[in-house]
């Protein structure tokens, strides 16, 4: 090897470790109350990457050997670490340690890279970290941005090609939360339901049994209904046929991908719309006049349609009450496409909904 080649060589990161029989180390800097979906990232990553990188992870038990000095090897893995993925969730901005690492890391020359994690919008998220350049995960695609970077940052050609299960899997394992999918005051919500024309429910149920099935959740099917967990669909009965399924928030982090499968085998081909009621747990309200309501959400994506009528990305919806209720009628869209977790934001964030303390 010319003596050119060995000093270009050496100047990137993986191959100067690869010389000396070393991995490159990427941090992932998050709270420990996120662990879980964090572990099964990281595996997945190890995965994706071929065991070529060092990922680490601080709470995973693997990442510092029983009997070491836990902020000493921190120190360590940041000083050895050549990228660092900032995840910012509702829980790491409570903690603060977050930005420390991330302090720690830029000072040193590290890229940093925050990463908005369970709702966070990293849009609105203040000074050092929201002048970084990062990216939110709010779908598959933000999970792929997360190789893509590797690959760009290490030389790689690692697959960018997470799916809707893996998704699943990884924030799955957020048991008790369905902020991914309702974004940060996912702990107001008391109930999600869908509502869905269908010509023949019972044969419905069965087929949304067999999407449970499919996604490793027991499905027992009765005469009018078909319960899973955290799922109850009801065959409405009656001359107008009608699918409701009842949703129970605290476990919408497993079940919000069979929510999507349901939407895209009832609706989707038949060019049919559905209904989505969200109501709201006690003490938070909605009792503006309509000047008020609209006068609070001017300036955001929200759009005027007729007297309390709203529209949010193509979606016509209302709300209104104590206890509050949002409802809002799809336009034959991908569940995913009508960003819950960002209405439900916006509405608490421009004080439409109020909390009682």
């Amino acid at each position: 090897m010319l003596p050119s080649q060995s000093r270009d060589q050496s100047r990137h990161p993986l191959a100067r470790h690869t010389m000396h029989i070393m991995k490159p180390t990427v941090f992932l800097s998050h709270a420990s109350i996120d662990e879980a979906p964090l572990r099964a990232l990281k595996k997945k990553l190890v995965e994706k990457t071929n065991s070529s990188i060092n990922f680490f992870l601080a709470s995973d038990g693997q990442s510092i050997p029983v009997g070491r000095n836990w902020v000493h090897k921190i120190e360590e893995e940041l000083k050895g670490s050549h990228v660092m993925f900032v995840f910012v969730s509702p829980s790491s901005i409570a903690s603060q340690w977050v930005f420390f690492e991330a302090g720690f890391a830029y000072a040193r020359g590290i890229k940093v890279i925050p990463v908005g994690l369970l709702g966070i919008d990293l849009a609105e998220l203040p000074p050092p970290l929201g002048l970084l350049q990062g990216f939110n995960i709010r779908d598959v695609e933000g999970l792929n941005n997360i190789v893509a970077i590797l690959n760009v940052e290490f030389e790689l050609t690692a697959p960018v090609s997470f799916s809707r299960e893996d998704f699943g899997e990884i924030f799955g394992a957020i048991a008790g939360s369905g902020a991914g999918a309702l974004g940060r005051f996912a702990e107001y919500v008391a109930d999600l339901t869908l509502m869905m024309p269908c010509d023949d429910a019972q044969a419905a149920l069965q087929s949304v049994a067999n999407l449970a099935l499919t996604r490793n959740l027991p499905a027992e099917v009765q005469s009018s209904h078909m319960t899973t967990s955290g799922v109850q669909f009801n065959d409405s009965g009656g001359r107008h046929e009608y699918l409701t399924a009842q949703f129970a928030p605290e476990l919408l982090s497993i079940t919000f991908p069979l929510a999507e499968d349901f939407v895209r085998m009832m609706a989707i081909p038949q060019g049919k719309l559905y209904d989505i009621h969200i109501s709201f747990t006690e003490g938070v309200s909605c009792l503006l006049k309509p000047q008020h309501l609209t006068a609070r959400l001017y300036g955001t994506p929200v759009e005027l349609r007729g007297y309390y009528g709203l529209r949010f990305r193509g979606s016509d919806f209302t709300v209104a009450g104590s206890p509050a209720t949002l409802h809002l009628r799809s336009a034959n869209q991908e569940l995913s496409e009508l960003a819950l977790d960002q209405l439900i934001d916006i509405l608490f964030d421009r004080k439409v909904l109020s909390i009682s303390r």
